[in-house]
């Protein structure tokens, strides 16, 4: 079984986004399809204004999954597990949005 996950995270300047990012196994497994280029808050004034983006995607297999739902501090139940489901993490500084569809693939 392997998990289709969609992991995109911004953060204002001065806040480190490896903060907000998985354990560097994960990233390795996954594709960063997006960067500091892809950044869309630049419009907004004071700490927004120079932030960071990222987005990673990847078909995770059930241990690394549950390893990147730990990392990002999010909860997943098992009713989450049966369908596509949007648990969302706002940590404070930085707004972040995984996505995750789980298919028997």
């Amino acid at each position: 079984m392997l998990f289709s996950v969609i992991y995109s995270v911004d953060v204002p300047s001065g806040v480190s986004i490896r903060s907000f990012m998985p354990r560097r196994s994960l990233q390795r497994i996954m594709d960063c399809t997006e960067g500091d280029e892809e950044y869309e808050y630049d419009y907004l004034e004071g700490c927004w204004e120079k932030g960071k983006h990222r987005k990673l995607v990847g078909f995770l297999v059930r241990p690394h999954f549950e390893a990147l739902i730990e990392d990002l501090g999010l909860c997943c139940t098992t009713a989450c597990l049966r369908s596509g489901v949007k648990p969302t993490s706002s940590a404070g500084t930085a707004t972040s949005t995984p996505w995750i569809w789980w298919r028997p693939w």
